[in-house]
């Protein structure tokens, strides 16, 4: 999915206006295209797994999974066949290198080889890496709970939002102060 500035503000406005974005990814299935397939048992465990070792719970904060990060991932890889590809393939390299090295599915083993087989993936794959880290980050990032936990306030653009401060001159005083790092056009 080719991403513009406008279309991820348009998401990110209707992220506000409701609950989460999987709300808005159900209500235009298709919109976003056809469907691609539903992820299988064994990957959406392995997408669970793997989406609470890049975002973990701690510190006040909800893991990936707690705030509907695996509903999100799996809607985006059933409508959208660009990243459908890429997403499955991360959760496939991942179930191997469980079964190869640990011989149990990725989901069974513990957390530091879980973060070991991600790095590894990071490194031998790092775009079909990047979209799984990235769609997990997405689906956390923008929920409205999150937002407020980070303290995070969304303003929408239809309604005022807070007021700067007026300038102060004197922030620019010392830069004033310098000679000019450019000749005059």
């Amino acid at each position: 999915m080719n991403w513009t500035r406008r279309g991820f503000l348009a998401t990110g406005l209707a992220s506000a206006a409701s609950p989460s974005l999987v709300v808005e990814i159900d209500a235009a299935p298709a919109k976003r295209g056809p469907s691609v397939g539903a992820l299988t048992a064994g990957e959406t465990d392995t997408l669970k797994a793997a989406a609470d070792e890049i975002i973990p719970a701690g510190d006040g904060m909800p893991s990936a999974s707690e705030m509907g990060g695996v509903d999100y991932v799996r809607k985006l890889v059933e409508h959208e066949p660009t990243i459908s590809g890429d997403i499955r393939r991360s959760l496939t390299a991942l179930q191997k290198g469980a079964r190869e090295k640990f011989k149990k599915p990725f989901d069974q083993i513990d957390r530091q080889s879980r973060v070991e087989l991600l790095a590894n993936l990071e490194k031998s794959s790092p775009h079909v890496f990047a979209m799984l880290r990235d769609s997990i980050y997405e689906s956390y990032y923008t929920q409205p709970r999150i937002w407020k936990l980070i303290g995070y306030e969304f303003y929408p653009t239809d309604h005022p939002g807070p007021h700067m401060e007026p300038f102060d001159e004197a922030v620019l005083s010392e830069i004033r102060k310098r000679p000019k790092f450019y000749r005059e056009a």
